[in-house]
């Protein structure tokens, strides 16, 4: 597998890099696991969503957040409290699904293996007591509108709430998938403000869950779950 930090860029640098990726990839050349970053605060949108349908625009020129429309499906994603990465699978590899769904379940089973490892590092997110009383699980459920946020295909699922979200977009050559990780609990003030629907901005709230209610470190703890991701691509993929 190859790995590519491509580090921090603007929002639309971010995905035009996966759209090269995927250009470019040949059926018979390595899985590459992309991880990036973002010079400013961002969001990235689904190929098919109307961006002015969902956001105050002028508000989220007035905060300085960059917005850039993903390659692939699903919603808006606020990249402010999260980890995001893309994971491109040539058509040639043994773990190539022709059923999309599969290929979901393939990638979204190394997340939900990575997200276990962190969790039973005490302190690391939520205390035990937080954490009791369920368990991450990959769900098969039915697509909602709006927000990657909201659960779809085979998300990962803790305590009846979504805790990483994905889009695909398959080509001859090969998938793209792009993946985001719930990390801290967002700026409710922030997210109402933004969102022309109030009951929208509350879904986000009502039916993610995030890893921790405050994080004093979120570059910290991007750095470590990084490492702890490429571990277990790489230990899939061997």
């Amino acid at each position: 597998m190859r790995v590519l930090d491509s580090g921090k860029q603007s929002a639309q640098e971010n995905m035009s890099l996966d759209v090269r990726l995927l250009e470019q990839l040949s059926p018979q050349d390595q899985p590459i696991l992309h991880l990036y970053e973002w010079k400013q605060p961002s969001l990235t949108y689904g190929y098919f969503i109307a961006l002015d349908k969902y956001l105050d625009l002028k508000k989220l020129k007035e905060k300085g957040i960059g917005a850039a429309r993903r390659p692939t499906g699903g919603g808006i994603v606020f990249h402010l409290w999260d980890l995001a990465f893309s994971f491109l699978m040539p058509a040639g590899h043994q773990d190539f699904f022709d059923n999309p769904l599969k290929n979901y379940q393939f990638v979204n089973q190394i997340i939900l293996k990575t997200l276990e490892k962190l969790i039973a590092q005490p302190g690391f997110f939520k205390t035990e007591k937080q954490l009791s009383g369920g368990a991450l699980e990959l769900k098969a459920q039915n697509p909602l509108a709006f927000c990657m946020a909201r659960p779809s295909k085979y998300d990962l699922i803790f305590q009846g709430k979504k805790a990483a979200g994905a889009a695909q977009r398959k080509k001859k050559n090969g998938y793209l998938h792009q993946g985001t990780i719930a990390l801290v609990l967002p700026d409710e003030k922030m997210l109402f403000e933004l969102l022309l629907d109030n009951k929208l901005a509350q879904a986000i709230l009502d039916e993610s869950f995030f890893l921790s209610e405050e994080l004093q470190d979120l570059e910290a703890v991007r750095t470590e779950l990084k490492k702890v991701l490429i571990s277990q691509f790489e230990k899939t993929l061997q």
